[in-house]
């Protein structure tokens, strides 16, 4: 396995839309989109095909690596003044004579390829990781830097599934990048049981006629406690998930935002709990940071326009989208 590190120019539109930046340090990218403003925009049509995406870098200031197959892409960001690792591409084959397409908002309306990748192997990370905590603040992103030891590769995607992991468990991209760290090393990550745990607990709380007096002292000593776990009727859980458990049944396991559910089979009401400050910023399941929500609007939540008006222990008033929300946050 060769691997390499792409710098692209930052774009604040995710890579999916031609975007000049005025701070770029190439000219070229200053005056006209760049072309790598596509790279993660994966259905760009007469392009792309359902297998394969199609991206650029440019290679013109360094030597050109004869063979690779994996490009991790760094990317330095203005708005936060530091140098991040955005995405990664699989299976890549590089064509040294660049492919040229018809496509609006680029110079002379050409967009140049020089990149063709697995699609269902090579993704936008949600969450950017700070190219300064991997290989000891040494990663260097500068294209056509060749990276020959694979544990510089299986940290980023480690870094970047605990981030995954610890933001409200957004399913599909942990899925696609366990697809890729499976291809790469032949290894699976840790399979979190989370969702399993919460909703053991969550039904079993449902079924109890326990009052919300008792339910409501029992999440503030939970809280209030040092351990990780719980023991539920002989049986231990994560603290973090009893304690959304209880939060959904204190807000009669119903959406915050549009007051629906998903009736579940065995008759309960299912939903999720949306952190208001993410897990990975430190966030905790204490109720002032738990939204219960249904599972559409915590996608939207997590990948909307979101902006928070104001937020404090009793609740929060936000924009999503568009829409004026405010939610009680009260226990």
């Amino acid at each position: 396995m060769n691997i390499i590190a792409a710098n692209i120019s930052y774009n604040p539109y995710s890579w999916r839309q031609p975007y000049s930046n005025p701070k770029a340090g190439h000219k070229y990218v200053r005056d006209f989109p760049g072309h790598e403003s596509l790279d993660f925009y994966f259905n760009k049509k007469g392009i792309d095909t359902n297998s394969h995406i199609f991206g650029y870098c440019c290679f013109q200031k360094t030597p050109k690596p004869d063979f690779f197959n994996v490009v991790i892409f760094y990317s330095f960001n203005y708005d936060k003044n530091i140098g991040e690792i955005i995405g990664i591409y699989v299976d890549v084959i590089h064509h040294k004579k660049i492919k040229i397409f018809a496509y609006n908002g680029f110079e002379n309306d050409e967009y140049m390829c020089n990149l063709e990748a697995n699609k269902s192997l090579s993704m936008l990370f949600p969450f950017p990781i700070e190219s300064k905590i991997i290989s000891n603040g040494r990663f260097v992103g500068q294209v056509g830097f060749t990276y020959k030891k694979e544990d510089i590769l299986k940290n980023i995607l480690q870094q970047e599934y605990q981030l995954l992991i610890g933001n409200n468990l957004l399913y599909d991209e942990i899925k696609k990048l366990d697809s890729i760290y499976y291809h790469l090393f032949n290894l699976k990550f840790p399979v979190s049981n989370d969702e399993a745990e919460q909703k053991e607990i969550s039904d079993f709380l449902e079924n109890e006629n326990e009052s919300i007096d008792i339910l409501k002292s029992k999440l503030h000593n939970s809280y209030n406690s040092n351990e990780r776990k719980i023991n539920v009727i002989s049986q231990q859980y994560n603290r973090d998930n009893y304690n959304i458990s209880i939060i959904k049944r204190l807000r009669n396991n119903t959406c915050q935002i549009c007051n629906n559910y998903i009736q579940m089979k065995n008759g309960n009401k299912y939903v999720e709990a949306a952190h208001i400050k993410p897990k990975h910023q430190g966030g905790d399941e204490k109720p002032e940071n738990i939204l219960v929500v249904c599972p559409n609007h915590h996608k939207e939540f997590d990948y909307g326009n979101l902006k928070i008006i104001s937020h404090d222990s009793k609740k929060i008033k936000f924009i999503l989208n568009g829409n004026n929300y405010l939610c009680n946050l009260e226990i």
